[in-house]
């Protein structure tokens, strides 16, 4: 999901995106995916795809919330290997 949201992230350049609107496109997709293409008919299977759709287009949606805010990851430390 990480992947693919990433390269689906900046086709929505020139979007308003916000946090609400992320979840919002993704309950959508799960509803899209479990009521209007019957995914309900094939069970657990039918879920757990739909949950896949929600996530994957809450990801999207989030990254590019996050480009066009700026967001940075905070500084860490370098990592080091421990003394033996």
């Amino acid at each position: 999901m990480n992947r693919y949201s990433s390269l689906g992230a900046p086709k929505l350049a020139g979007k308003r995106v916000s946090m609400a609107g992320a979840l919002g496109h993704g309950l959508w997709s799960f509803i899209k995916h479990y009521i209007f293409k019957l995914g309900f008919i094939d069970g657990w299977a039918g879920f757990v795809i739909a949950m896949g759709n929600f996530e994957g287009t809450f990801y999207r949606y989030a990254k590019r919330y996050e480009e066009a805010q700026g967001w940075q990851p905070p500084e860490s430390k370098p990592l080091r290997k421990p003394d033996p």
